[in-house]
């Protein structure tokens, strides 16, 4: 069966689920922890916390088993869907996900200048 979306999409996709599994492990292990910026990159993916230290190997050690058993309670994590929008934004608040959209709206509002500089 052929899919509407390419593979490269797809292994994307999965990617940017991954992401946000890990910041969801992470979080019920570390719930001060400040999940900022998570993306799929070209060889896998990762997420950046603002966090009062490193995580250790041992903490990524726990952090792995913990997205594992995640996934196997068959947890829907969602993608952004409508980042932009307030759709979405409600339910990332609630989780701790303040930065991330105030770094998103800092973005935007910095794209947005530059476009109507030009």
């Amino acid at each position: 069966m052929n899919s509407p979306i390419s593979p490269i999409d797809q292994l994307t996709a999965k990617r940017h689920t991954l992401a946000h599994l890990l910041a969801a492990a992470v979080l019920e292990f570390y719930p001060d922890a400040k999940p900022t910026i998570g993306p799929a990159i070209d060889n896998g993916f990762y997420y950046d916390f603002s966090f009062k230290r490193p995580f250790t190997p041992d903490d990524l050690n726990l952090i792995e088993k913990k997205m594992l058993e995640i996934a196997k309670r068959d947890l829907e994590i969602r993608g952004a869907g409508n980042i932009l929008g307030k759709a979405q934004s409600g339910v990332a608040y609630k989780v701790g996900l303040n930065l991330y959209f105030e770094l998103l709206e800092e973005a935007v509002a910095e794209l947005k200048r530059k476009s109507a500089a030009h």
